[in-house]
């Protein structure tokens, strides 16, 4: 076997083919060769004895990064040069088309968007709303300090306030003690107004309170023929505000002949006998105040007549002989007098917002 030569020019075998390209700087090396043409085998065992030498020929040259028309897909250069048709997506091109791209949210233009207050009603409206999504039993005093420091310039800002504090209070009805504690520590933080006719009396914070609870109760006594769905949520509202104009009574901030017409407006005594959601109301109005009323010397027998026109109703009977009232206003009544015989103590409390201190007091005692 003749060793094989190094020259510095490109030797062709077998049918043309590039063989090797070396230059004449590299060291000849001795391999036996047996044929004009290379095996796989010697090729391999060229390439390790000058794996680690660089060629002349190879001097200057480098790599570079793909190139990519605007579109993010490789160039038909680039596809040409590799041995390709120049069409073919990358592997980063082809996973972003996998996953679509959600459309652009188009805002309607109803949708609502976060401004700044346009007048000072406004501003009063949003401030108020605030303070009071965050009521609870022990942040109140925090809030009452907060509500009284907004500063007041008229009656209808005055208005403003009381009617919001109102309308939350009967939305959630399960607050409606921590809401009176609110309007108790109120009354006194916020200025007075003259009246707007001659011969009114000035625009207090509890007047324009009282105003409104009348305004409201006026509003649905005038309310004759509703649907069920209607009727059902007015009287929802209606035991809310009962049961929000007892615990005024309970702080005085309501008078005793306030509810003596309230109890008369409902169930007193006309041609026809009053609707079952009034005498609801007015059980839920007695249970509240029944024990404050029954301590009193003079409202202790407006409170008997209350129970005794109640009692009339439970027994009255219709046209055709039945029972006036379904068997649960027939039991909201004697109930009612069960409370009063027995010292108005409830066995069971419907539930009212309690401190954290109350509720880890329970949960032990359980």
């Amino acid at each position: 076997n003749a060793p094989l030569p190094w020259p510095s020019q490109r030797k062709e075998v077998h049918g043309g083919a590039m063989l090797v390209a070396a230059s004449a700087s590299l060291p000849p090396t001795d391999v036996p060769c047996a044929a004009p043409v290379y095996d796989r085998a010697l090729l391999l065992r060229i390439w390790r004895c000058h794996r680690h030498a660089r060629s002349a020929d190879l001097a200057g040259l480098g790599v570079r990064s793909r190139e990519r028309d605007t579109r993010g897909k490789p160039s038909a250069t680039f596809g040409k040069c590799a041995g390709g048709s120049g069409t073919s997506p990358s592997r980063d091109t082809k996973l972003k088309q996998k996953v679509p791209k959600e459309p652009a949210l188009v805002l309607s233009a109803t949708a609502y968007q976060i401004t700044a207050p346009m007048t000072r009603e406004q501003e009063i409206r949003r401030r108020t709303i605030c303070l009071l999504n965050k009521i609870c039993p022990e942040s109140l005093q925090k809030l009452v300090d907060r509500l009284a420091g907004i500063e007041l310039h008229t009656a209808r800002e005055l208005e403003i306030i009381v009617e919001l504090i109102f309308t939350t209070a009967l939305q959630e009805p399960h607050y409606c003690e921590t809401y009176a504690d609110m309007v108790f520590s109120l009354q006194t933080r916020y200025p007075e107004f003259p009246p707007e006719h001659d011969g009114e009396r000035p625009r207090t914070f509890v007047r324009v309170l009282v105003d409104t609870c009348e305004k409201e109760f006026e509003r649905w006594a005038a309310s004759d023929s509703m649907a069920d769905l209607e009727l059902a949520q007015q009287k929802k509202r209606m035991l809310a505000n009962m049961k929000f104009l007892g615990h005024l009574f309970l702080r005085k901030l309501l008078a005793v002949k306030v509810i003596g017409q309230i109890v008369f407006d409902l169930i007193g005594v006309t041609e026809q006998l009053p609707e079952e959601h009034m005498v609801e109301c007015v059980c839920e109005l007695l249970a509240a105040i029944g024990f404050t009323l029954d301590a009193r010397g003079g409202s202790r027998n407006l409170l008997t007549r209350f129970i005794e026109r109640l009692l009339e109703l439970k027994h009255s009977r219709s046209h055709d002989g039945r029972a006036a009232y379904s068997k649960r206003v027939q039991f909201a009544i004697q109930d009612l007098v069960d409370l009063r015989a027995g010292g108005w103590a409830r066995t069971l409390f419907r539930e009212q917002a309690q401190t954290r201190d109350e509720v880890r007091r329970d949960a032990a005692a359980a």
